[in-house]
C-alpha cells in the first residue's frame, strides 16, 4: 500500500488545470466548479484507508463553489474534512460564514451548497462517506462549515504526519483498515475537544478530556502550582473525574510526576547537559537530590549517575 501521486510541475501552465480535473481518481476537483487566481499548480499524495480517503498536498489560491444545483445533480453522499497545514480558506456553507487558518480544520457536507476561497495552501483532506460520519460523529446538522481550532487538531496534525512518513516507505495493506479507524477516533476527539459534536462515543469523550489534560500539563510541566486543584479548575472537573481519567497511570500526581522523571531523564541522557542532579531537582520540583534519585531508581532501575555515566533504561 503506497501514496499515488500526482502533480503538475513538468505540465504547461495552460495545461495544469485542466489535468488536475480530469486526472482521474479520488478528489473533489470534478465535485466543484473551480477558478484559480493566478497560475495553477498542484501536487498530491493520496492514500486510501478502507473508506477513508486521505490527500496531502499543495495548491495553489484558487475560488471553489459547490451549487444547490450541482449536489441535486450529482448525488454525492460524502464529507469532505480540510486540515489546513499551511495558507487559508474562508467562504460560506449554507448561512454560516467560516475561516479555516493555518492548524485549524474545516468540514464541508457535500451533499450541500458552499462557496470559499482558498490561498496558496498545503492540506491533509479527508473524505469519507455520510453513512461512516453518522455513526461515527452523530448528528451531521451542525458540522457543514464548521471548524475546530490548532488547539484542537494538534493530535490529529501529529498522526497524519506520521502516517504520511511512514505511507512514504510503503505499508502493509493488511493496517489500512485499522490506520482508517485510527484517523477516525482522531477526528472525533478533535471534534469533541473543538465542541462540535454533541452525540460522540463516551470512548472519544474520555479520550478528549484526557488529552486536554495531558496538554495542561506539558505546557505547565515546570511550574510549582501544578496540582490536581489546578487541573480540576482549569479544566472544570471533579477530583474524582481527573483520578478516572489517570487511573491506569496511578493517578495525575503519578503521571504528572513520571512525565517529569522523562524530563530528568533525557537531560542525564544528554552528553551535552551537564546540569547537576541536584539542580534538576529543583527544577522538576523534586523536594531534594535523595527524593529524586529515589524516584529515579524505582521508575528506571538505574541512579542518575548511572545514567550520566551511559547505562541505559531497559
Amino acid at each position: 500500500m503506497k501514496l499515488t501521486r500526482f502533480s503538475t510541475g513538468r505540465l504547461a501552465p495552460a495545461q495544469r488545470h485542466e489535468a488536475w480535473l480530469n486526472r482521474g481518481g479520488p478528489g473533489i476537483g470534478r465535485l466543484v466548479d473551480t477558478r484559480p487566481v493566478g497560475v495553477f499548480g498542484m501536487w498530491s499524495e493520496h492514500l486510501a484507508l478502507g473508506t477513508v480517503n486521505l490527500n496531502f498536498g499543495e495548491m495553489s489560491a484558487q475560488h471553489y463553489e459547490r451549487t444547490a444545483e450541482r449536489c441535486r445533480r450529482d448525488q454525492v453522499d460524502m464529507i469532505s474534512i480540510c486540515l489546513m497545514l499551511e495558507g487559508e480558506m474562508r467562504g460560506e456553507a449554507g448561512d454560516r460564514d467560516f475561516i479555516v487558518g493555518p492548524g485549524a480544520l474545516g468540514v464541508i457536507d457535500l451533499a450541500k451548497a458552499a462557496r470559499h476561497h482558498s490561498t496558496a495552501s498545503r492540506t491533509v483532506m479527508i473524505t469519507l462517506p455520510r453513512a461512516l460520519a453518522l455513526t461515527r460523529f452523530g448528528c451531521l446538522q451542525n458540522l457543514h462549515g464548521a471548524v475546530a481550532d490548532g488547539g484542537s487538531t494538534r493530535l490529529l496534525r501529529t498522526h497524519l504526519n506520521a502516517l504520511h512518513r511512514e505511507a512514504g516507505h510503503g505499508l502493509e495493506p493488511t493496517v489500512s483498515r485499522p490506520l482508517g479507524e485510527s484517523v477516525l477516533h482522531l477526528l472525533e476527539v478533535t471534534l469533541v475537544m473543538a465542541k462540535r459534536v454533541e452525540n460522540a462515543s463516551a470512548q472519544a469523550r474520555v479520550a478528549a478530556l484526557k488529552l486536554a489534560a495531558i496538554d495542561e500539563i506539558q505546557r505547565r510541566l515546570d511550574w510549582a502550582g501544578l496540582d490536581a486543584d489546578y487541573l480540576c479548575g482549569r479544566l472544570k472537573l471533579s477530583r474524582t473525574a481527573l483520578y478516572r481519567l489517570f487511573a491506569q497511570d496511578g493517578g495525575v500526581h503519578a503521571y504528572i510526576r513520571q512525565v517529569r522523571l522523562e524530563q530528568v531523564y533525557a537531560a542525564l541522557a544528554n552528553p551535552a547537559n551537564q546540569a547537576r542532579v541536584g539542580d534538576l531537582a529543583v527544577r522538576w520540583h523534586f523536594s531534594d537530590t535523595s527524593h529524586l534519585s529515589r524516584a529515579f531508581r524505582d521508575a528506571y532501575g538505574l541512579s542518575p549517575n548511572d545514567v550520566r555515566r551511559g547505562h541505559k533504561k531497559s
